[in-house]
């Protein structure tokens, strides 16, 4: 990826907070060799189609997450049906379990580290408080820990 100036890349990379830039743990871990990506783009027919779909899947993604965020939130909503059953698979946890959302899509940082990010949802999960971090990949990747 390129940037036209310094100020596009703070702005893609991190978050300014109180007059000082943080870079944004995803900008971090996306610099990191990620041998599963090498593999997936192997197995396409080309590197567009592999663009191609992993573009879609960011889409499906974000959508995913806006629409938990929504359910959280307590407002009504369509669901769209390619993202029906990973939605689904939300409702059946919320089915399951008490959850009260405390926070939703909340910026951090941490001033001792020198990083920053944005908080899926703090909650209130059957009396317990934690984070929910919403995930729509097929596989739990080490890198999530630091996220």
């Amino acid at each position: 990826m390129y940037f036209r100036t310094l100020e596009d890349f703070k702005n893609a990379s991190g978050y300014t907070m109180d007059g000082f830039w943080y870079p944004r743990v995803t900008a971090i871990v996306s610099m990191k060799a990620k041998p599963g990506l090498y593999k997936f783009y192997a197995e396409q027919e080309s590197f567009e189609a592999g663009e191609a779909m992993k573009a879609k899947s960011a889409e499906e993604g974000t959508l995913i997450h806006d629409v938990v965020e929504a359910i959280l939130s307590g407002k009504q909503l369509v669901i769209p049906e390619n993202i029906k059953p990973a939605v689904d698979a939300f409702l059946n946890f919320m089915s399951y379990n008490q959850v009260s959302a405390k926070q939703i899509e909340e910026r951090l940082v941490s001033k001792k580290h020198r990083y920053s990010g944005t908080l899926d949802v703090l909650a209130e999960v059957n009396g317990q408080l934690g984070v929910l971090d919403i995930k729509t990949s097929y596989s739990i990747y080490r890198d999530y820990g630091i996220q």
